[in-house]
């Protein structure tokens, strides 16, 4: 059986990344297939830091989450504790119109004093509103400064348990909250450290491409495809 493809090369620019289109004839019993580009965005900072109700403490310096340069926000928890959620939003994205959200990668750099640190909360901001699936891990933050992906394993095919639309993402009320709690009892308060926090953005283009009409004549030594 004959087989068409073409195939177009990899386009990397800036932050985002285009994977390889490939459409697909093959002749006599046609199938069309029609395989999209798929592109990601980020990983981006956020630009707007604020707070919001979870628990009681407060995080100081919430904008040093900005940049990965060693300046930290910071909660210190007790017993019992949590902390309030740290939010970040305003991260920029420029999502086209026409595209299809496949998925939400949150990347947050982070440390917790004598390992005693842990997730309290996790989730994503739609429209201002903290919402969907909670990534929270319940193992204790590193003593010292890691990365840790969200959700984990890494995927970019995870929504968080919504949908999406690329108004949504373009949106300065998306982004991300955080709050925490200490990961065992004893031994009087201890402090998470947050030094950067980006999210990397999944998409693609809508699929199927609708035909209204496809015919296929075959011809000595070819096939004439109309639609």
């Amino acid at each position: 059986m004959a087989k068409h493809t073409n195939t177009y090369s990899c386009l990397k620019a800036g932050s985002r990344t285009r994977r390889r289109v490939a459409v697909v004839l093959v002749p006599f019993g046609i199938l069309a297939g029609i395989v999209a580009y798929a592109v990601s965005e980020g990983p981006s900072p956020g630009t707007s830091f604020g707070s919001a109700p979870y628990g009681t403490i407060s995080w100081a310096g919430s904008g040093n989450v900005a940049v990965s340069d060693d300046l930290y926000s910071s909660a210190g928890v007790d017993d019992g504790d949590s902390s309030e959620y740290i939010t970040i939003t305003g991260f920029g994205f420029s999502v086209p119109a026409d595209q299809v959200i496949d998925g939400i990668e949150v990347f947050i750099e982070k440390h917790g004093e004598s390992s005693k640190i842990k997730d309290a909360s996790v989730q994503l901001i739609k429209g201002g509103v903290i919402d969907g699936s909670d990534y929270a891990k319940t193992s204790s933050w590193s003593a010292s400064d890691y990365a840790e992906t969200y959700p984990w394993p890494p995927s970019a095919t995870d929504k968080w348990d919504r949908e999406w639309t690329p108004a949504d993402i373009n949106s300065s009320g998306f982004g991300i909250a955080i709050a925490i709690a200490k990961s065992s009892m004893g031994g009087g308060t201890r402090t998470g450290f947050i030094d950067n926090i980006t999210i990397k953005v999944h998409y693609s283009a809508p699929l199927p491409v609708g035909l209204s009409r496809f015919m296929a004549f075959p011809m000595p030594g070819k096939i004439k495809l109309e639609w």
